[in-house]
């Protein structure tokens, strides 16, 4: 059964929701640890980690897991790329953020070198996020 943009969105927001709640081993709090056994070290996700939990969270194929998340984070991409915010509701925002043109130094030689502006990703969790890790 094919997805829709929505469904895709509501379950890969969903699933990553749920496992933003684990334990991290700089966490000092306790908080609720959702299994997963294809973490390296139990508590970093990778993409194939990602892939896994969608798949079997919408009992999809790993194949269509993989074409639904790829689609996700292209689209993510794709808005950022055109200076678009992207909102996932109970999740938080995606934005461009733009820096500016400054002076720096560089380490090894202490020398004043000039850096460029640039525009760089950034991520602001929602209210709902922020209140399922506390």
């Amino acid at each position: 059964m094919p997805l829709d943009a929505a469904r895709h969105w509501a379950l890969l927001s969903r699933t990553v929701a749920a496992l933003a709640t684990r334990r991290t081993p700089n966490s000092r709090q306790l908080l609720p640890q959702v299994a997963n056994p294809n973490a390296k070290d139990g508590h970093d996700m990778s993409k194939k980690d990602l892939i896994d939990a969608v798949a079997k969270e919408a009992e999809l194929t790993k194949d269509k897991a993989t074409v639904a998340v790829d689609a996700v984070l292209e689209h993510i991409r794709t808005a950022m790329r055109e200076g678009h915010e992207v909102r996932i509701p109970d999740f938080g925002t995606f934005k461009v953020a733009a820096r500016k043109a400054r002076e720096g130094r560089n380490p090894a030689t202490g020398a004043t070198i000039n850096i460029p502006a640039s525009k760089v990703p950034k991520f602001s969790p929602s209210k709902g996020l922020k209140d399922a890790l506390n």
